[in-house]
């Protein structure tokens, strides 16, 4: 049996393009993905950094901490009572669900399947712990 080399490697070639075609937009995605998350990690240490000089102490850090802790109990009180109610835990996960769906649903569904709640944890660790 006689194995056309010539044509082996035009189909090795060809392969190889179309994979890298098919590639080409995830690495752009992943690419676009990883400027957003220096950027916003960038933005969360400045942030953090109450008195400029460049570096997050341990007490910059708590009060960041603190800050963001803060921030999420407002979002549950939506009274402003100061106490946090099952009813407004349920809104405040409905809200959290909703935003879910929003930015990782990518086929539409209505729900997220193992993929996109993947692609959802995913970018919440990349969203550091500044936010």
């Amino acid at each position: 049996m006689r194995v056309d080399l010539g044509a082996l490697h035009r189909a090795t070639v060809l392969c190889s393009i179309f994979a890298l075609a098919i590639a080409a937009p995830a690495i752009a995605d992943e690419s676009e993905d990883s400027k957003k998350r220096g950027t916003r990690q960038t933005q969360g240490l400045e942030k953090a950094d109450a008195n400029g000089d460049g570096s997050v102490s341990e007490e910059e850090r708590e009060a960041a901490r603190s800050a963001r802790q803060e921030r999420h109990f407002k979002e549950f009180d939506t009274d402003g009572d100061g106490n946090i109610t099952a009813e407004e835990r349920t809104a405040a996960r409905e809200r959290h669900e909703a935003r879910q769906l929003k930015e990782f649903d990518v086929d539409q569904d209505g729900e997220l399947s193992p993929e996109e709640r993947q692609a959802a944890q995913r970018a919440r660790l990349r969203r550091g712990s500044f936010e």
